[in-house]
């Protein structure tokens, strides 16, 4: 009899423990509470004070310019660390100070995310191109692709600006971009010549040999690494290493060794 009580008591203690597990499993994630975490709990520890973290969303033509901001943090004595994020929320955790800085948007963001200072010395350039699937279309202007449905990735700046009058739908990253072209829900994805080339390039895409050009580009802009205003020091750091940076070539050396790279993958 007592081992029979024993035993249930075991039972009803698991079927505890599970229903506590299964409680947390189905609690909803939202922007807030990820927002409320710090995006490297390791920075909290002292082992870890010294590394700046920098945030970034993981498509190529941001991707590039990391080898710049590594050579211009060596230049400083600072140890840093990259972290990719969705586009739009690498800005939003960069603003919150749960990283030091964005590594390199357009110029202009820090009028909608206020804790954010720019750098004043490009580390980066960008062009976007009319890319499709429809072999008769032929884009050589902006005003053009007011005849089209239009998509790109959500958080891009420079899209944003130049959408007033567009048709546009936005997507969480490429696959879901150019997968919303190959159903017929878009015409035209506006993106960069290293997102055309990884996309033509695809194993796992069935249409990528009809993925082309349907024009020059379209739209471009320098882009500029921000720091959160709580950094002085190291704004006026960068700031400084960066301009010795532009005066020597290095900029533009690094961005095109980086950029070949990506092409011949």
């Amino acid at each position: 009899m007592k081992l029979k009580t024993n035993l249930m008591l075991i039972l009803s203690m698991l079927a505890l423990l599970i229903g506590s597990f299964s409680g947390c499993a189905n609690t909803p994630i939202t922007e807030e509470s990820v927002l409320e975490v710090p995006a490297n709990p390791e920075v909290n520890d002292s082992d870890h004070a010294d590394i700046i973290l920098i945030s970034y969303p993981a498509i190529p033509a941001i991707e590039v310019c990391i080898p710049v901001m590594k050579e211009a943090f060596q230049r400083t004595d600072i140890q840093v660390e990259f972290q990719s994020y969705p586009v739009e929320r690498s800005l939003q955790i960069a603003n919150y100070g749960k990283t030091h800085g964005e590594l390199s948007r357009i110029k202009g963001i820090d009028k909608n995310y206020e804790n954010l200072i720019q750098i004043p010395v490009a580390n980066n350039f960008v062009r976007l191109f009319p890319i499709t699937l429809d072999a008769d279309i032929q884009i050589t202007s902006i005003e053009d692709l007011k005849l089209y449905h239009i998509g790109s990735v959500r958080g891009t700046k420079l899209v944003e600006n130049a959408a007033a009058d567009l048709n546009i739908e936005w997507a969480n990253d490429n696959e879901s971009l150019f997968s919303l072209m190959d159903n017929g829900r878009i015409d035209i994805v506006l993106s960069t010549d290293l997102v055309f080339h990884e996309m033509k390039q695809s194993s796992s895409l069935d249409y990528s040999e009809d993925i082309r050009l349907a024009g020059d580009y379209l739209l471009e802009a320098e882009l500029y690494p921000y720091i959160h205003k709580d950094y002085p020091e190291l704004i006026e750091n960068l700031t400084k290493v960066l301009k010795e940076m532009e005066a020597e070539g290095r900029i533009e050396e690094l961005l095109k060794d980086e950029k070949e790279k990506m092409f011949n993958k």
